[in-house]
């Protein structure tokens, strides 16, 4: 296998995505409109996705898998009604409490570095999760199923 830096950011190489948060959210990692709720849209972005990372994985496995179970999670999050409006609430707080904490940041005159810069990976609630984990369709590796 050939080894390549820490610091290589396939989310930029492989999916064109800006830089940024890593993991990015659901959303952005699709390459679809924030809060999109047309499920054949999500679907068919997801196998976009899988189809631009796939060949990359004899290369790079490990980073190409833990892409390719992102994609597949998010898609399984958000082509669900009840979970997708979850998340998207999650998002919202989230993004609310990242811009409040700016804002109190520059009322306070804080150093830049003290500021949070970027969102992290949102973190559902446990009762999603475990929802999440029990209707999972099994995942492929490079070395089979999972």
């Amino acid at each position: 296998m050939k080894s390549h830096p820490k610091s290589q950011d396939f989310y930029c190489e492989w999916l064109g995505l800006e830089p940024g948060p890593r993991p990015p959210d659901h959303y952005t990692l699709l390459g679809i409109e924030r809060f999109e709720a047309v499920v054949t849209r999500i679907e068919d972005a997801a196998r976009d996705r899988v189809k631009l990372v796939r060949p990359l994985c004899t290369k790079f496995p490990e980073e190409g898998t833990r892409i390719l179970n992102e994609v597949t999670q998010a898609k399984l999050c958000l082509v669900d009604g009840e979970l997708r409006s979850e998340y998207d609430r999650t998002l919202r707080i989230h993004r609310r409490l990242w811009i409040q904490s700016i804002r109190v940041g520059r009322q306070k005159q804080v150093r830049r570095s003290a500021t949070p810069t970027r969102l992290r990976a949102i973190r559902l609630p446990t009762k999603t999760r475990t929802r999440m984990l029990e209707n999972r369709r099994p995942m492929m590796t490079m070395s089979g199923m999972i």
